[in-house]
């Protein structure tokens, strides 16, 4: 499984976006492929929000501090089969704001955690340059900054530069072939060979929450080829799961796992994703299609998903 984390490019930005930076692509898929990121967030209900049934718009806590401005939370209430999953726009020190989902009651000291989020992306991005003469010896910030190329650099988007005082994040809104211009942001004096990079994912889709550096990255593994049996047996009879159970039988390790499969069709040329449990297949058990650059990707939360049992 490839990990990372999120860079200080991204810091403090707020999902959807286009461009997320990570600290390192090292194992990631170099195209059409899913990242899951994990918040931090903890805390608890209190005496506010003791014995109100949810949906509520506001739910009082401890403590939000280690909460991203919005996101989604879920919890698991005594008694019930399934966690709840409650989406929030906004917060203050001690509330969520905004809330909305979810069907049970709150209790004092019920425990509330920050979902993760997944995000598919079309382009992975592990960009190196370095600084050209015509920067050498200027201080940033500067509204262009001379590289040696800007080949495989987004045309507009966040770059690491490094200058005496360490390494500076920097945004631009356009490139030339040697050059980033529109640039803002970012201390100290540049010199020639510099490090100037641009690390993580483009073409963004999805995500709800305030990314902050440091934050956990990973993605789940391609299909290794050759290693299932096409022919393997598929049920004909699904169950119904709550996607929270899914993603977690995943990050958690847990018995039995699921596993979400996604690959393209080569009759059509289109993308068809399923669930099983059991072993991997590159079947879709829905269309019956063999489906090719088949990868097993990061399951989704608040989504109703169905469930198709494989053969050993």
């Amino acid at each position: 499984m490839a990990q990372t984390t999120i860079s200080s490019a991204s810091n403090g930005v707020a999902l959807p976006q286009t461009n997320v930076y990570l600290a390192s692509a090292a194992n990631f898929l170099s195209s059409d492929g899913y990242i899951t990121i994990s918040f931090p967030g903890q805390t608890t209900i209190t005496s506010g929000s003791d014995g109100a049934i949810l949906p509520q718009a506001t739910i009082n806590v401890v403590s939000t501090s280690t909460f991203s401005s919005s996101g989604s939370l879920f919890f698991w209430p005594d008694g019930y089969a399934a966690p709840q999953i409650i989406s929030y726009t906004g917060k203050t020190a001690t509330t969520f704001t905004g809330c909305t989902g979810g069907n049970a009651p709150l209790a004092f000291g019920d425990l509330l955690q920050q979902n993760p989020v997944t995000i598919f992306y079309t382009t992975l991005l592990n960009n190196n340059t370095t600084i050209a003469s015509g920067s050498n010896g200027l201080v940033l910030p500067q509204a262009t900054i001379n590289v040696s190329s800007t080949t495989g650099f987004t045309t507009t988007g966040v770059i690491l530069v490094t200058t005496n005082l360490g390494v500076q994040v920097v945004n631009y809104t356009n490139t030339t072939g040697t050059s980033f211009t529109g640039c803002t942001g970012g201390v100290g004096t540049m010199s020639t060979s510099g490090s100037v990079t641009q690390i993580g994912c483009t073409g963004c889709i999805g995500g709800l929450g305030t990314l902050a550096t440091g934050y956990s990255v990973y993605q789940q593994p391609s299909i290794p080829v050759g290693v299932f049996d096409l022919n393997t047996t598929i049920t004909t009879d699904t169950v119904s799961h709550d996607p929270f159970i899914i993603e977690n039988s995943l990050y958690d390790c847990a018995v039995p796992i699921y596993y979400k499969i996604r690959g393209k069709y080569p009759g059509t040329g289109h993308y068809e994703t399923f669930i099983v449990v059991g072993v991997p297949t590159d079947l879709n058990p829905v269309t019956d299609h063999l489906l090719v650059d088949t990868k097993i990707v990061a399951s989704w939360i608040g989504e109703t998903v169905t469930v198709y049992v494989t053969g050993t």
